[in-house]
């Protein structure tokens, strides 16, 4: 069975216009604090592979690099270190700098600029470019930037730009531009607020580390293996009503019907598995 992988994102950290750094997120390793001396060593090693590493198809599986990025990073001197945090491909741009705070804290998350990169850069988040992307090849045009709560836009070999506003401020200590690129440099940021928050992200991460570090699928169709049944505790004084739940539940095959018991037992609510539509208006009926 092939299972697909979680991408491990890799930061690269731009100064003077070139990679001087790159932080790989990727993932749980019960290893992680020997990776970087390993990476320097032999970079084939099959733990560098984009499979999970109990996967049979590890082997067929592709590098987290290619020979093109290591044959880079070889010439450039590129330093190469790993991070047990992981990017996910549906976390905000907010999040992702602040992943990148936690992983390396000596630039405020207002002093972060992202970029992504098919054949040219572009601003991690925005689906269409207006400005120039890249703030090394600055020309003091006026624009807005306010992309902190979009998503991930595609980018090339899940490789991820940043610019910090202090190597710019360097590179460019006459231009007045730069304050488009960091909208927010000038506010106030609690870095401990920040930091405090790698332990909510772990948990989120622990569940994509458990698929990733499985030794395989479970086959529902051929095997009675799997969940029969489940319970779940939610700590505090939320209240999810259990309407909603209902609401949100499918059947299947393997569970043709849902019951619900309302507050008034005559009013019961039924939903039945059905392959069959039998009206335009989509009323259906139950499987045979």
């Amino acid at each position: 069975m092939i299972l697909n992988n979680i991408p491990k994102f890799k930061m690269n950290i731009l100064k003077e216009n070139n990679v001087t750094e790159i932080i790989v997120f990727f993932g749980y390793c019960q290893h992680i604090n020997e990776l970087k001396e390993l990476f320097h060593e032999n970079p084939h090693d099959n733990v560098f592979r984009v499979s999970y590493p109990n996967s049979e198809m590890i082997e067929e599986t592709p590098f987290i690099f290619s020979d093109t990025e290591l044959d880079n990073i070889k010439t450039n001197g590129i330093d190469v270190s790993f991070t047990q945090l992981l990017i996910n491909i549906d976390d905000p741009i907010e999040t992702i700098k602040n992943k990148l705070f936690i992983a390396k804290p000596e630039h405020s998350v207002n002093e972060m600029y992202l970029m992504s990169k098919l054949e040219e850069y572009r601003t991690l988040g925005l689906v269409s470019q207006t400005f120039q992307p890249n703030p090394f090849l600055l020309d003091d045009e006026e624009f807005e930037l306010n992309v902190d709560n979009k998503w991930m836009t595609p980018t090339t070999d899940n490789n991820l730009f940043v610019c910090y506003y202090e190597d710019l401020k360097t590179f460019f200590p006459e231009k007045g531009g730069l304050k488009y690129y960091f909208p927010k440099h000038d506010e106030v940021i609690n870095p401990e607020k920040i930091l405090s928050l790698e332990s909510f992200y772990n948990k989120i991460d622990m569940f994509y580390n458990i698929y990733q570090n499985k030794k395989g699928g479970l086959n529902y169709e051929e095997s009675d293996i799997g969940f029969k049944h489940m319970d779940f505790i939610i700590p505090g004084n939320q209240q999810i009503p259990v309407r909603s739940i209902f609401n949100i539940s499918h059947c299947t095959e393997k569970m043709p019907m849902i019951k619900y018991n309302t507050p008034k037992k005559s009013l019961n609510i039924f939903r039945f598995f059905t392959k069959e539509v039998t009206s335009t208006a989509a009323s259906k009926k139950p499987a045979n």
